[in-house]
């Protein structure tokens, strides 16, 4: 199966199932001798050769009793025309040129004499392909063995395009038409530096930093320093968006904990939990700030609703600048702040909150959360967790379009950024930046390769003016069906989910 699966494009069809049908069923064929047969393609030979060159024996030309399947191309093809149409008892003498690459230097490109001598042909019997032929590959009917060759030839193709794409992945992410995008990985731990150069990241486009709160003891000025410096000096010079402290909802301090909110997703978390705890936040700026000196640092602020929460930052940020400055403690004294677009209020703010911020970075998650005011992990509303919802789409439009009219940029670091359909629609709005877990970055690049901006931003228009999720989906099915083709099919997907 494997062997046929390296012949194939990316679209598994009947006719290739067929062929990997008929090389199993040849593989499993029986031989039985034929008075005066003469031998044929798929006719089992056995055969007594010597060669030699100027009259003499060479190393590893001559053998007795050799077996080989005609048309298997296991001889040089020269030999196996010699050998065809031979019976058993048969002798022939002949020249072969050995091919200029073959693999025995001492013979490529040189011409000797063979004797051969045909003692046995053999003609195939091939099982028939039935139930019992099945049952003998682990399956009950025909059918089924069908489906089940059809599905691992699939998962080959699919472990080939894979390959392919991490092979590709240090390949810079420029569409067709030479349009840039920035495709940055998501991390949480210092660990995980190693795989942004592996995934062929550009950068970190969110480097989540709650996990390191997330213990028996809150951590020190001094053990964050140690965290955030090194991950800015393994990335250097790549750029770092150190994601500030986002407690809450499902990742809860003890602090948290003790409040016993009704609904922590709807409370004191993000932002709001750090200018409420400012001890803890502030702490965590020092450290930020220190380690800013040791590469390209960003701060990234998650849940913001206003812009008093930015203003109130950067004025801590001031004063923590005159602490560490007094200290005589190095640090960044301007790093570059932006905010986590990931509410409804931030949406409809966004054009002040752009000139307030140095970028934004839309957090698509929550996002849908918020403005379909669901849980995304209570079944009961699940359906309503829809990326192509006229509200989502018209919001993440809205955001882009109000960063660049200020000038700043704007990156994407939720799921939706490592969806192939999610992704085309971003790339038609216009985001600068895509951010995703490690192991996407080398499909997402292959993807972005493989589109042009135009198409892209028809896809988005089309989109935007529709009112109909089903109609939007199956235009993006069609559309980016027709870029990519049978490609389509190996890319995972959740907005087609519902479709």
């Amino acid at each position: 199966i494997a062997h046929e699966a390296e012949k194939l494009g990316l679209t598994v069809t009947d006719a290739e199932v067929q062929k990997t049908i008929d090389i199993i069923v040849k593989q499993r064929a029986q031989y039985e001798a034929e008075e005066g047969r003469k031998a044929a393609a798929e006719d089992r030979v056995t055969c007594d050769f010597e060669g030699s060159q100027d009259g003499k024996p060479f190393a590893g030309g001559s053998a007795q009793g050799f077996q080989f399947v005609l048309a298997q191309g296991r001889m040089l093809p020269e030999f196996e025309t010699a050998v065809t149409g031979m019976t058993a008892g048969e002798e022939k003498s002949f020249e072969l040129t050995f091919p200029a690459n073959y693999g025995n230097a001492e013979l490529a490109g040189k011409t000797a004499t063979f004797k051969v001598k045909c003692t046995k042909v053999e003609k195939p019997v091939y099982p028939e392909v039935n139930e019992e032929f099945a049952k003998s590959l682990g399956q009950d009917t025909v059918e089924n063995m069908r489906a089940e060759i059809k599905s691992n030839l699939e998962r080959e193709v699919k472990a080939r395009l894979e390959a392919r794409t991490r092979s590709e992945s240090h390949w810079p992410a420029e569409m067709r038409d030479g349009v840039r995008v920035g495709v940055h990985a998501n991390l949480e731990r210092l660990e995980e530096m190693d795989e942004l150069q592996a995934s062929g990241a550009e950068g970190v486009g969110l480097y989540r930093t709650e996990f390191s709160f997330l213990r028996e003891h809150l951590p020190s000025e001094e053990e964050l320093y140690a965290e955030y410096s090194a991950v800015a000096r393994k990335a250097a010079p790549a750029h770092v968006v150190f994601r500030t402290l986002d407690a809450g909802a499902d990742k809860m301090l003890r602090a948290q904990e003790a409040l016993r909110e009704p609904n922590p997703a709807l409370g004191l978390r993000g932002i709001r939990f750090c200018l409420r705890h400012q001890k803890i936040f502030r702490s965590q700026l020092r450290a930020l700030m220190r380690a800013g000196v040791e590469g390209n640092v960003s701060l990234l602020l998650p849940m913001i609703s206003g812009l008093a929460e930015v203003q109130s930052v950067r004025r801590i940020m001031q004063e923590l600048q005159q602490e560490l400055r007094a200290a005589g403690l190095p640090h960044a004294a301007d790093l570059p702040l932006g905010i986590m677009v990931e509410t409804p209020a931030a949406v409809l703010i966004a054009d002040a909150l752009a000139r307030e911020c140095d970028f934004f970075s839309i957090g698509t998650n929550d996002l849908i959360h918020y403005l379909m005011a669901i849980d995304r992990n209570n079944l009961h509303v699940g359906y309503l967790n829809e990326a192509l919802h006229p509200a989502v789409v018209r919001s993440l439009k809205r955001i882009i379009d109000s960063a660049h009219r200020e000038g700043i940029g704007v990156s994407v670091c939720g799921e939706l950024a490592a969806d192939p359909y999610g992704l085309a629609l971003l790339l038609g709005m216009g985001v600068d930046t895509l951010s995703a877990s490690p192991r996407f970055v080398p499909g997402m690049k292959h993807m972005i390769r493989r589109l042009d901006a135009r198409t892209c931003m028809d896809m988005a228009h089309s989109v935007l003016m529709s009112t109909d999720v089903t109609a939007s989906q199956r235009m993006l099915r069609e559309r980016l069906q027709e870029s990519l083709g049978a490609e389509l099919a190996f890319h995972t997907t959740s907005i087609m989910t519902n479709s």
